[in-house]
């Protein structure tokens, strides 16, 4: 069991408080005798409840040195990670002459902030590192780090920022991840060295806790997203891939003539123009996901791109002369949607997340997605794309 802090003294014991205090007491006795009594005491009530909040906050105070249970923390990372022989920057690391280099701390010396990214750092994270039990950022990315991520970090409880990409590091994710629900980034992409040092397994479910999680970052490892937390992910910025699928994904034997692609964060779809639906892929492994393919409505037979805004995937057709609007979560029909593009035969379509553009014939024809009407304004010129007579 980690040793857990004070986060600051009681009132009682905090000097700070009682200079805030009496200093309001002293003003008080040279003022209740005179006219203007009442307002100083007012401004003084109101000068020490203001000193109470500044003292309850955990004050940064930059670069510092760290003290007790953390300073023990820091240098067990030091030794562990080869920091006397192999580290690139390591000033005043393991001594009082001044600030530790990439350490921030509040004024009690405990840990809230600490950056080691990209300084040479070897061997393994050591379990002390969850001592640090202030600690908001954490970033040992682009090092040399080996082993598992240990236990101990998911209990940094207060952790918003958590880099460990482009190391060396292995194993699966915990369900102690779950933990850390203050997290808005975690990157532990490129963690990847064949063949057994690799981050591998699907995420766990605990994921699901991680409500103010904003970018994860699992490319070039062999991470996946399960389909029990496709929802959950599809609310943020998820990267995915190995290094082993290079980039690729095998198309199905019937996906033979595929006319554009679209993903969100799990999934890629990818259109036919000889086939009857949109064929999906898993991102995480490149592997087919038919569960998610889309039906494309009788009339929807040529299809020619697509786009989509995570609840409908809007699908051109080149000889119905509309965008075919389809709702991803039921994968059924959304024909109140549909976009009508007079007498174009689109070729390709791209959007902003509010106004479409349709290629057709050189021409790039607007609408705008929330009225589903033309937007002229935004047109281009014809000729944009065979100004080479090609």
């Amino acid at each position: 069991m980690h040793s857990e802090k004070s986060e600051r003294r009681t009132k009682d014991e905090s000097p700070d408080r009682h200079l805030v205090a009496g200093a309001c007491e002293r003003a008080e006795s040279h003022s209740t005798d005179t006219p203007g009594g009442q307002p100083l005491r007012l401004a003084c009530a109101a000068w020490g409840l203001l000193g109470l909040c500044l003292l309850a906050l955990p004050l940064r105070v930059g670069a510092a040195v760290p003290t007790g249970t953390d300073r023990t923390a820091l240098e067990a990372l030091y030794d562990a990670t080869d920091g006397e022989n192999s580290w690139t920057t390591k000033t005043n690391w393991k001594t009082t002459d001044g600030d530790w280099h990439g350490v921030t701390t509040d004024t009690d010396g405990n840990v809230l902030e600490l950056d080691l990214s990209r300084n040479k750092l070897t061997g393994t994270i050591p379990a002390e590192v969850g001592d640090l039990t202030q600690l908001t950022e954490l970033r040992l990315n682009n090092n040399q780090l080996t082993g598992t991520i240990p236990a101990a970090v998911w209990t940094l409880t207060r952790l918003t920022t958590l880099w460990l990409h482009n190391n060396q590091l292995s194993g699966e994710i915990p369900a102690a991840v779950g933990n850390l629900t203050a997290l808005t980034e975690l990157r532990l992409h490129n963690n990847m060295r064949y063949p057994n040092a690799v981050l591998s397994g699907p995420l766990p479910t605990s994921f699901s806790s991680l409500t103010e999680l904003e970018e994860l970052h699992l490319q070039n490892t062999q991470l996946t997203v399960p389909p029990a937390l496709d929802s959950w992910a599809s609310a943020l910025t998820v990267t995915t891939g190995t290094a082993a699928s290079s980039g690729t994904i095998a198309l199905d034997a019937a996906n033979t003539v595929p006319t554009g692609v679209w993903a969100n964060a799990t999934t890629l779809y990818v259109p036919d123009f000889l086939a009857t639906k949109v064929f999906a892929y898993r991102l995480a492994d490149g592997r087919r996901d038919a569960a998610k393919d889309i039906a494309l409505d009788p009339e929807n037979t040529a299809p020619q791109g697509l786009w989509g805004n995570m609840t409908t995937l809007w699908v051109a057709d080149l000889h119905g002369h509309k965008l075919y609007a389809y709702t991803l979560a039921t994968r059924s029909r959304a024909s109140a949607k549909d976009i009508a593009l007079e007498e174009i035969s689109p070729r390709a379509l791209w959007s902003d997340g509010t106004t479409v553009w349709v290629v057709d014939s050189g021409s790039v024809y607007a609408y705008t997605l929330e009225t589903r009407s033309r937007d002229m304004t935004k047109d281009f010129g014809s000729g944009l794309f065979y100004a080479n007579g090609e």
